[in-house]
C-alpha cells in the first residue's frame, strides 16, 4: 500500500488565538481525514472538532453543517488536483507541437498520481473510502459533474474543437479510470510514479485519438 503524506487526525492542533483562515483549515485538514478514514455518515462532527482543538460550536459556526464541511473539504480536493494538474500541462493547446503535447499530458497524469501519493485523504475525498461510505459513485451529481467537468476541461486544452459529445464520453470513460487506477494503484503500490504515469498515459492516448482522427 501506498505511503501518503496526508496529515493526520491526531496532529498537534495550533494552540492560542489564530486567524479565523488559518483555523478554517486546519479545520478542513482534519475533517479531511475523518471522512476518508469513517465516511460521511460515520464521520463524528465531535471527533473532527475535538482533533481540531476547537468547541464543536465553532465548526458549526464557520461550515454550517457536516454536509457543508464535506462540500468545503471536497472542493479542497480538487481546487489542489487542478492547480496541480494545470501548472503541469500549461503551453498545451492547438498550436502545441504534437511531441509536446504528449510530454505535458505525462506532466499532467504525472502531476494527478502525484496528488494520489502525497494527498491520500483528498484522493479519498475525491473518489476514494470517503465517497464511497457516503454512498457516491463517481458519475454522483453531488461530486462527480465538477470532475467531469474538470476532465472536459483538461480535454479541450489537449484537443481543441472536439465534439461535445464525443468529448464527454471520453472525459467520463478517464474519470472512471483514473479512479479504478488510482484506487488499485493505492491498495496495492506495484508500480512505481513513472510507472504509473507512462501506464496511464498510454491508455489516456488510446482513448483520445478518435477525436484526433475527427
Amino acid at each position: 500500500m501506498l505511503e501518503s503524506s496526508s496529515a493526520e487526525a491526531g496532529d498537534q492542533p495550533p494552540k492560542g488565538r489564530v486567524p479565523r483562515a488559518q483555523r478554517e483549515q486546519q479545520i478542513l485538514a482534519v475533517a479531511e481525514h475523518v471522512f476518508a478514514k469513517h465516511g460521511f455518515e460515520a464521520a463524528s462532527m465531535e471527533e473532527i472538532a475535538r482533533a481540531s482543538g476547537v468547541d464543536r460550536a465553532l465548526v458549526y459556526q464557520y461550515f454550517g453543517g457536516k454536509r457543508e464541511l464535506y462540500d468545503a473539504c471536497h472542493t479542497a480536493a480538487l481546487q489542489d488536483v487542478t492547480a496541480r494538474v494545470l501548472r503541469a500541462i500549461e503551453g498545451i493547446g492547438e498550436d502545441c507541437a504534437e511531441d509536446m503535447r504528449i510530454e505535458l499530458m505525462r506532466r499532467g497524469i504525472r502531476a494527478f498520481f502525484e496528488f494520489v501519493h502525497e494527498h491520500g485523504d483528498g484522493w479519498d475525498v475525491l473518489f476514494g473510502a470517503g465517497w464511497s461510505k457516503m454512498g457516491l459513485s463517481p458519475d454522483d451529481d453531488r461530486g462527480g459533474p465538477d470532475l467531469l467537468a474538470w476532465v472536459e476541461g483538461m480535454i479541450d486544452l489537449s484537443h481543441p474543437g472536439a465534439e461535445p459529445t464525443a468529448r464527454s464520453a471520453r472525459a467520463a470513460h478517464l474519470l472512471g479510470s483514473a479512479w479504478a487506477v488510482s484506487l488499485w494503484w493505492r491498495q496495492s503500490g506495484a508500480m512505481t510514479l513513472d510507472e504509473i504515469t507512462e501506464n496511464h498515459l498510454e491508455l489516456c492516448l488510446a482513448v483520445l485519438e478518435p477525436l484526433r482522427q475527427g
